[in-house]
């Protein structure tokens, strides 16, 4: 097999099947952001003596709005924590952080993770560092080339 055959293959048949199977890619974004969630799932789950080791972290802005005592003021300083969890609040936020890298796709404001985060009851944003930062990226990659080759082939006709 060519490297332009197998190209092919991975590239459109297997994503849509040459435009007869678009929705094969949204699937492929579903069971691509499940697989990450039990990726995520390691470095959250760790305990606190590992903070030298790539994770997840929790960064509360400077510029967050706090309400305490009655009083409703400006955050005075931005506060990084690493996500530590165990039980099923360990799988909550694997899944949350790995809807939130397939979705971190967008064009200006036009950005549907940024969407996602303003539905958060509070105000911070997750980041990860190493090899989750990596992977969060390759996922983020693959979510908006499926995305797009979805969008092509369910309302265009590409291939023709």
């Amino acid at each position: 097999m060519s490297l332009k055959a197998f190209f092919h293959l991975i590239a459109f048949e297997i994503t849509t099947g040459y435009g007869l199977y678009p929705g094969r890619a949204l699937r492929l974004i579903a069971w691509l952001w499940v697989l990450a969630i039990f990726v995520y799932v390691w470095p959250i789950h760790r305990s606190l003596w590992w903070l030298d080791s790539p994770g997840v972290y929790r960064i509360w802005s400077k510029d967050r709005i706090e309400v305490s005592g009655g009083t409703v003021q400006l955050a005075k300083a931005e506060e990084v924590e690493r996500l530590c969890a165990r039980g099923w609040r360990t799988i909550t936020w694997a899944a949350y952080f790995s809807l939130l890298s397939a979705f971190h796709i967008g064009f200006r404001e036009f950005n549907v993770g940024t969407w996602i985060s303003r539905i958060q009851a509070r105000e911070y944003t997750l980041r990860a560092t190493g090899w989750v930062r990596v992977v969060s990226g390759l996922q983020s990659l693959l979510s908006v080339y499926l995305l797009a080759i979805w969008a092509l082939t369910y309302f265009g006709w590409p291939f023709q």
